[in-house]
């Protein structure tokens, strides 16, 4: 494109998007402001409604997954006075929930708390959720600092 071309591209757009948008300038003359409809949600449908109760039936953690998960749960969203933690927002019954739902989910977390627990007796003698805070805290930092270099590291 020759330069005349760009400056006639140039000229004509900027009057054109001034045109628009003066052109487009709603005007409020005769025009009463009426308050927004509300829109509601009537709620779920029955058959969500008969799915989540079947699902409430179903138990899939055990008390000792149960246990560590939320003790998992609150060592990553721990409560402070400003703001609630994991445990006051029932983290571990929507997790429960979700694995019911999506079964696909079960295998990685009832595997993942396992090795919690396996890591734990492995390197402390004892379960996860009897371990210190700080022994607890030492096993998720090298989860989340991960290190592919440290030997034992797979």
């Amino acid at each position: 494109m020759d330069r005349r071309k760009s400056l006639k591209s140039i000229v004509l757009g900027s009057v054109a998007g001034g045109l628009a948008i003066h052109g487009c300038r709603p005007s409020t003359e005769g025009t009463e402001l009426t308050e927004a409809p509300k829109i509601t949600y009537p709620g779920r449908v029955p058959q969500e409604l008969e799915h989540i109760e079947e699902l409430s039936e179903e138990e899939f953690l055990n008390p000792h997954e149960v246990e560590t998960l939320t003790i998992l749960c609150d060592l990553i969203l721990p409560a402070t006075q400003e703001y609630k933690g994991a445990s006051d927002a029932d983290v571990v019954g929507f997790i429960e929930f979700m694995a019911k739902d999506v079964e696909t989910l079960q295998p990685d977390i009832r595997g993942g708390l396992m090795w919690l627990d396996h890591k734990s007796n492995t390197e402390y003698g004892t379960e996860f959720k009897a371990a210190t805070e700080e022994q607890q805290k030492t096993i998720l930092d090298g989860i989340a600092y991960y290190d592919p270099e440290v030997p034992g590291n797979e």
